[in-house]
Protein backbone atom coordinates (compact mmCIF):
# COMPACT_ATOMS: atom_id res chain seq x y z
CA UNK A 1 0.00 0.00 0.00
CA UNK A 2 1.28 3.46 -0.85
CA UNK A 3 1.82 6.43 1.39
CA UNK A 4 0.08 9.80 0.98
CA UNK A 5 1.99 12.69 2.51
CA UNK A 6 0.71 16.23 2.86
CA UNK A 7 3.39 18.83 2.66
CA UNK A 8 2.60 21.63 5.07
CA UNK A 9 4.53 24.21 3.07
CA UNK A 10 3.83 25.86 -0.23
CA UNK A 11 6.20 24.94 -3.05
CA UNK A 12 7.06 27.71 -5.46
CA UNK A 13 7.61 26.73 -9.09
CA UNK A 14 8.38 29.66 -11.34
CA UNK A 15 6.15 32.48 -10.14
CA UNK A 16 3.37 30.24 -8.77
CA UNK A 17 3.03 28.60 -5.36
CA UNK A 18 1.34 25.20 -4.87
CA UNK A 19 0.13 23.02 -2.02
CA UNK A 20 1.54 19.58 -2.77
CA UNK A 21 0.42 16.11 -1.70
CA UNK A 22 2.71 13.23 -2.61
CA UNK A 23 1.65 9.61 -3.03
CA UNK A 24 4.28 6.89 -3.38
CA UNK A 25 3.38 3.33 -4.21
CA UNK A 26 1.70 1.09 -6.76
CA UNK A 27 -0.38 2.82 -9.43
CA UNK A 28 -2.19 0.54 -11.88
CA UNK A 29 0.59 -1.27 -13.75
CA UNK A 30 3.42 0.73 -12.14
CA UNK A 31 4.98 -1.09 -9.20
CA UNK A 32 6.33 2.06 -7.61
CA UNK A 33 5.69 5.64 -8.65
CA UNK A 34 5.39 9.10 -7.18
CA UNK A 35 2.19 11.01 -7.80
CA UNK A 36 1.98 14.68 -6.90
CA UNK A 37 -1.43 16.25 -6.43
CA UNK A 38 -1.15 20.03 -6.50
CA UNK A 39 -3.44 22.99 -6.00
CA UNK A 40 -2.41 26.55 -6.79
CA UNK A 41 -2.12 28.89 -3.84
CA UNK A 42 -5.46 30.51 -3.11
CA UNK A 43 -7.47 27.91 -5.04
CA UNK A 44 -9.84 25.59 -3.25
CA UNK A 45 -9.26 21.86 -3.09
CA UNK A 46 -11.74 21.07 -5.85
CA UNK A 47 -10.74 18.23 -8.17
CA UNK A 48 -11.18 20.37 -11.29
CA UNK A 49 -8.54 22.80 -9.95
CA UNK A 50 -6.05 20.03 -9.17
CA UNK A 51 -2.93 19.38 -11.23
CA UNK A 52 -1.46 15.89 -11.08
CA UNK A 53 2.13 14.93 -11.94
CA UNK A 54 3.46 11.38 -12.21
CA UNK A 55 7.05 10.25 -11.94
CA UNK A 56 8.38 6.71 -12.15
CA UNK A 57 11.59 7.93 -10.49
CA UNK A 58 10.64 8.09 -6.82
CA UNK A 59 14.11 9.30 -5.85
CA UNK A 60 13.25 12.73 -7.29
CA UNK A 61 12.12 15.39 -4.85
CA UNK A 62 8.81 17.15 -5.32
CA UNK A 63 10.65 20.25 -6.48
CA UNK A 64 12.59 18.26 -9.09
CA UNK A 65 9.44 16.59 -10.44
CA UNK A 66 7.58 19.90 -10.68
CA UNK A 67 10.61 21.63 -12.22
CA UNK A 68 10.92 18.90 -14.90
CA UNK A 69 7.21 19.15 -15.68
CA UNK A 70 7.38 22.94 -15.90
CA UNK A 71 10.04 22.58 -18.61
CA UNK A 72 8.19 19.72 -20.28
CA UNK A 73 5.04 21.85 -20.44
CA UNK A 74 6.89 24.40 -22.62
CA UNK A 75 7.92 21.60 -24.96
CA UNK A 76 4.40 20.14 -25.11
CA UNK A 77 2.77 23.50 -25.82
CA UNK A 78 5.39 24.25 -28.47
CA UNK A 79 4.63 21.04 -30.35
CA UNK A 80 0.89 21.60 -29.99
CA UNK A 81 1.20 25.12 -31.37
CA UNK A 82 3.67 24.08 -34.07
CA UNK A 83 1.38 21.32 -35.29
CA UNK A 84 -2.04 22.94 -35.00
CA UNK A 85 -1.47 26.61 -35.83
CA UNK A 86 0.33 26.16 -39.18
CA UNK A 87 -2.05 23.23 -39.86
CA UNK A 88 0.81 20.76 -39.89
CA UNK A 89 -1.28 18.32 -37.86
CA UNK A 90 -3.06 17.38 -41.08
CA UNK A 91 -0.06 15.51 -42.47
CA UNK A 92 0.40 11.80 -42.03
CA UNK A 93 3.89 10.46 -42.56
CA UNK A 94 5.21 6.97 -41.94
CA UNK A 95 8.71 6.61 -43.36
CA UNK A 96 11.80 7.79 -41.53
CA UNK A 97 12.69 10.06 -44.44
CA UNK A 98 9.21 11.63 -44.44
CA UNK A 99 9.38 12.18 -40.66
CA UNK A 100 12.81 13.82 -41.00
CA UNK A 101 11.50 16.10 -43.75
CA UNK A 102 8.38 16.93 -41.72
CA UNK A 103 10.43 17.84 -38.63
CA UNK A 104 12.86 19.89 -40.72
CA UNK A 105 9.97 21.83 -42.24
CA UNK A 106 8.39 22.27 -38.82
CA UNK A 107 11.61 23.60 -37.27
CA UNK A 108 12.35 25.87 -40.22
CA UNK A 109 8.86 27.38 -40.17
CA UNK A 110 9.11 27.89 -36.40
CA UNK A 111 12.44 29.69 -36.75
CA UNK A 112 11.06 31.82 -39.58
CA UNK A 113 7.97 32.88 -37.63
CA UNK A 114 9.99 33.66 -34.51
CA UNK A 115 12.72 35.53 -36.40
CA UNK A 116 10.20 37.52 -38.42
CA UNK A 117 8.26 38.66 -35.34
CA UNK A 118 11.23 38.88 -32.94
CA UNK A 119 9.00 37.03 -30.45
CA UNK A 120 7.39 33.69 -29.78
CA UNK A 121 5.98 31.22 -32.28
CA UNK A 122 2.46 32.49 -31.55
CA UNK A 123 3.60 36.10 -32.07
CA UNK A 124 5.17 35.10 -35.39
CA UNK A 125 2.07 33.28 -36.59
CA UNK A 126 -0.12 36.23 -35.60
CA UNK A 127 2.21 38.66 -37.40
CA UNK A 128 2.27 36.43 -40.51
CA UNK A 129 -1.54 36.18 -40.68
CA UNK A 130 -2.00 39.92 -40.31
CA UNK A 131 0.64 40.56 -42.98
CA UNK A 132 -1.08 38.08 -45.30
CA UNK A 133 -4.38 39.94 -44.90
CA UNK A 134 -2.66 43.28 -45.57
CA UNK A 135 -1.02 41.86 -48.70
CA UNK A 136 -4.36 40.50 -49.93
CA UNK A 137 -6.12 43.84 -49.41
CA UNK A 138 -3.28 45.68 -51.13
CA UNK A 139 -3.39 43.27 -54.09
CA UNK A 140 -7.16 43.67 -54.50
CA UNK A 141 -6.86 47.45 -54.20
CA UNK A 142 -4.12 47.61 -56.84
CA UNK A 143 -6.05 45.35 -59.20
CA UNK A 144 -9.17 47.47 -58.78
CA UNK A 145 -7.10 50.63 -59.48
CA UNK A 146 -5.84 49.06 -62.69
CA UNK A 147 -9.51 48.56 -63.67
CA UNK A 148 -9.59 44.78 -63.33
CA UNK A 149 -13.10 43.45 -63.04
CA UNK A 150 -14.36 41.77 -59.88
CA UNK A 151 -14.66 38.46 -61.77
CA UNK A 152 -11.03 38.72 -62.94
CA UNK A 153 -9.82 39.38 -59.39
CA UNK A 154 -11.85 36.42 -58.08
CA UNK A 155 -10.37 34.20 -60.79
CA UNK A 156 -6.80 35.32 -59.99
CA UNK A 157 -7.41 34.64 -56.31
CA UNK A 158 -8.97 31.24 -57.14
CA UNK A 159 -12.22 32.10 -55.36
CA UNK A 160 -14.45 32.26 -58.45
Amino acid sequence: MGILKELKVWRTIGSSAYRVYRYEGKLNLLENAALLLCWKEGDGFESKLMKAFLSTDISLSNEEILCYYSKRWDIETYFRTAKVQPAMDRYQVRSTQAIDRYLTLLMFSTLYYQYDSQGSLNDGLHHYRIQKKHDMIEYIYNQAKSEATLDQIKTWLSVA
